[in-house]
């Protein structure tokens, strides 16, 4: 089938709250028969009506309103410019295979239009802008409103109605302050991408370039922020860690690094590629050792070493890197190469009393002759010849 969806209980629902929400420039996602584009006439300046039916956007047109612009699209494909309101009657009901209409059918799970909505829509929105958006308690409401989380939506519950063998919700949905402040700083497509026990991490992009925003939680955690910055921006002129972009006093950005964590990257390196990558997380261990910097998370660097396509391997989290007169990162690390977890793989053929003697050397007098001597018995000097 496909026909204009004709006017119903959900569209009724939706349109009584038009009032209280259209203005400025609206744009009625998916018009259908142009109810809700009709009801927002009376309150905006601007309508426009979108729809991926031509046929509902042929009739709709036939109404001959001024102030509304119908536009034939796929969600927000063809639509340009941000909307004070944007109003979604969606189609939510979980597909079925024998009777397809693409006014009602959201996809096999029933909430997929809808997540691809709030993908699109965070460009078209303005920074004060609202939302209304429709769906049922057959469209999944837990995965929709975790999306919207993710994509730093904030939503308030606006109505709700039990009908026949349905819920149907109406959501107000606008955009976080945090997300406001992201754009601020002409970051594009913010998202949550881990949360942490003091601070979440976030991504986003920026000129072009993905990136990563690391935001304290609460107002005791911004001075741990605030040393991470200033410390990345230290170590990035070592050559060391991601690098940094800007800081304000509760968050910081730096590029985000793609790769594997190092024991997925020894999993499946070769010996080779291994003992170059080893290489460089030594060499960097030992340049932070020289300016008086402890990591204090190198015996256990499982998530705190990305190991790029190119075998280039990064430090991140610094949080709790600071000042020691007795920096241990060289040793630490080599506690983790001779740990069960890397010595186990035959790649490195590990002798681990020399590498405990030639660290308990390096430690007494952390000399540049020892750390060589140290490194080439890591690497089997007779074998590997790197120097």
């Amino acid at each position: 089938m496909d026909d204009v969806y004709e006017a119903a209980e959900d569209s009724f629902m939706l349109q009584k709250h038009i009032k209280d929400y259209a203005k400025g420039r609206t744009l009625d996602m998916g018009t259908g028969s142009g109810i809700q584009a009709i009801e927002a006439a009376e309150y905006a300046k601007q309508i426009v009506a979108a729809d991926i039916n031509k046929k509902a956007i042929n009739e709709a047109k036939k109404k001959r309103i001024k102030n509304i612009k119908f536009i034939h699209s796929d969600l927000f494909s063809k639509i340009k410019g941000k909307f004070d309101c944007i109003i979604f009657n969606p189609p939510y009901l979980p597909t079925e295979e024998m009777a397809k209409d693409i006014a009602l059918d959201a996809g096999k799970k029933g909430y997929e239009i809808i997540v691809r909505f709030l993908e699109e829509c965070r460009p078209h929105l303005e920074n004060d802008g609202v939302i209304l958006l429709l769906f049922s308690s057959l469209s999944r409401p837990e995965v929709i409103l975790k999306k919207a989380e993710e994509l730093l939506l904030d939503y308030k519950l606006v109505d709700q109605q039990h009908i026949f063998f349905e819920d149907l919700f109406v959501y107000e949905i606008r955009k976080s302050a945090i997300l406001n402040e992201f754009e601020s700083k002409k970051i594009s497509g913010a998202r949550i991408f881990t949360h942490g026990k003091h601070g979440e991490i976030f991504t986003g992009k920026l000129r072009g370039e993905k990136v990563a925003i690391k935001m304290a939680l609460t107002s005791q955690f911004e001075t741990h922020i605030q040393n991470e910055a200033k410390i990345l921006r230290r170590i990035n002129k070592l050559s060391i860690g991601p690098k940094f972009l800007f800081s304000t006093g509760s968050y910081f950005a730096y590029n985000f690094i793609e790769g594997d964590f190092i024991l997925d990257f020894l999993g499946k390196a070769t010996k080779a590629q291994a003992r170059k990558v080893i290489r460089q997380i030594l060499r960097q261990c030992r340049v932070l050792d020289q300016h008086g910097l402890s990591k204090f998370e190198m015996t256990k660097p499982v998530k705190h070493i990305i190991v790029q396509k190119n075998n280039n391997a990064i430090m991140i989290d610094f949080e709790r890197c600071k000042h020691t007169k007795k920096p241990k990162n060289v040793t630490q690390f080599c506690q983790f190469l001779i740990s069960p977890q890397v010595a186990g793989n035959d790649k490195m053929g590990m002798n681990r009393k020399q590498i405990i003697d030639a660290c308990k050397n390096y430690k007494k007098t952390p000399k540049n002759t020892l750390f060589k001597k140290l490194e080439k018995i890591v690497f089997n000097q007779n074998i590997f010849n790197y120097f």
